[in-house]
């Protein structure tokens, strides 16, 4: 389960996305926003709560050091999104619903992703060719 941060929300309103942490963001999406720090890939997905089906756009990240970092990710985002596993868990704490913030959300689809550029790492590019909606399969896992 997420942090509700009441104190953000009761002075922005509701936020456009939510980051990897369920932090509420109220620029549009860019990349370099994301919490992680080391990150050199992030996507856009959107979401919905498993109990009451409200969407959410949130943000998940890759980093190189994920692995140094104790995130067991051996995968890029890029080799989870293409293989059709993408997933951001727990959704953001919303009102009215008791239940959904402790659950697993429904991954809908890819909206943006985003990989450093080799040739100038500090520097973001789309990837369009990975955006796309996220099927699910009948045994609950996702495909795109």
């Amino acid at each position: 389960m997420r942090q509700e941060y009441p104190d953000i929300k009761a002075r922005c309103g509701e936020p456009l996305w939510y980051d990897e942490n369920g932090t509420p963001r109220y620029e549009p999406f860019q990349p370099r926003l994301c919490s992680m720090t080391y990150a050199n890939e992030a996507a856009l997905l959107l979401i919905e709560c498993q109990a009451c089906g409200e969407p959410f756009e949130v943000a998940i990240t890759r980093s190189p050091y994920s692995n140094i970092l104790g995130v067991p990710y051996p995968r890029t985002l890029a080799e989870d999104i293409e293989s059709g596993y993408v997933h951001y868990g727990d959704p953001p704490v919303h009102d009215g619903c008791l239940a959904g913030p402790t659950m697993n959300c429904i991954d809908k689809a890819v909206l943006q992703y985003w990989r450093k550029r080799e040739a100038a790492p500090w520097e973001w590019g789309r990837i369009r060719g990975l955006e796309g909606e996220i099927e699910e399969e009948s045994d609950g896992s996702a495909n795109l």
